[in-house]
């Protein structure tokens, strides 16, 4: 092998076979990467929940406290649950649904007819 001047040896040419399998492991290698990174910081990652010491048994988090308070602060106007057409109101259907026992479905629902 001899040294041409002038000459220029690509060593990095592929036929367009190879550079199809080059790109598809790149494309592999991004997907095992992004994979990786999802599972890592999406499942593996997660902090447990332990209970803040500082509260005794029956006390609530500040979070649960935050909420109480807030559905505390809703005021619903009972002047609704008098009206009279609010009373006419009725169910299309009686309650409970009495099933009849002759109309029982097949014995294995999964069953081909």
């Amino acid at each position: 092998m001899a040294i041409i001047p002038g000459e220029q040896k690509n060593s990095f040419s592929f036929n367009p076979r190879q550079q199809k399998q080059k790109n598809l492991i790149y494309i592999l290698g991004i997907l095992v990467l992004t994979t990786g990174v999802v599972l890592y910081f999406g499942f593996l990652k997660k902090e447990e929940a332990m209970p803040d010491p500082s509260l005794s048994e029956g006390e609530n988090y500040p979070v649960q406290e935050l909420m109480i308070n807030s559905l505390r602060q809703v005021d619903f106007n009972r002047a609704i649950l008098n009206d009279a057409r609010f009373n006419s109101l009725s169910l299309p259907v009686k309650l409970p649904l009495t099933i009849d026992p002759s109309e029982k479905g097949r014995s294995n629902p999964f069953d081909a007819f």
